[in-house]
This record gives structure tokens, C-alpha cells and sequence, in this order.
């Protein structure tokens, strides 16, 4: 079979969706109890940083986005 004509296998996203919902999940957690104890907006800003870190590179990764982990694939 010619190689342009082979379909590759799909591997999904390198960047789990778990590593969008548990920073995102414990960064409302961490906001709704900042109202009782103040200093936990310094653990809300920490957890929204990480989730947007995160959402990024699953942006970096995907097909829709910059495509790296393709080109990756394609140099292996």
C-alpha cells in the first residue's frame, strides 16, 4: 500500500482532558471558599494559571490548533 494513501492511526490528544478539569474544578473551589478565607485567592490564581497553561498546549497539540504533536509523529 502506498504510503500516502495509508490512513495513520489517530492517537488523540498527548494533553488528557484531566489536566483541563482538575485545575479548572479546584480553581472555582478555591475562589467560592476565598469569600470565607482570603487567603486561598493566592491558590485560585495558581490553579487558573495551570489551567490556562494546560488548555494551551492541548490547543498546541490538537489538529485545530498548531498541529505539533502530528509533526512530531510525522519525524518518528
Amino acid at each position: 500500500m502506498n504510503q500516502l494513501t495509508e490512513k495513520k492511526p489517530n492517537y488523540g490528544n498527548w494533553v488528557s482532558t484531566k489536566l483541563l478539569y482538575v485545575p479548572g474544578v479546584l480553581s472555582v473551589l478555591f475562589a467560592a471558599l476565598s469569600v470565607l478565607f482570603p487567603w486561598l485567592a493566592i491558590l485560585t490564581v495558581i490553579f487558573l494559571f495551570c489551567f490556562a497553561y494546560f488548555t494551551y498546549a492541548r490547543w498546541c497539540f490538537s489538529p485545530d490548533g498548531k498541529n505539533i504533536q502530528a509533526r512530531i509523529q510525522s519525524l518518528i
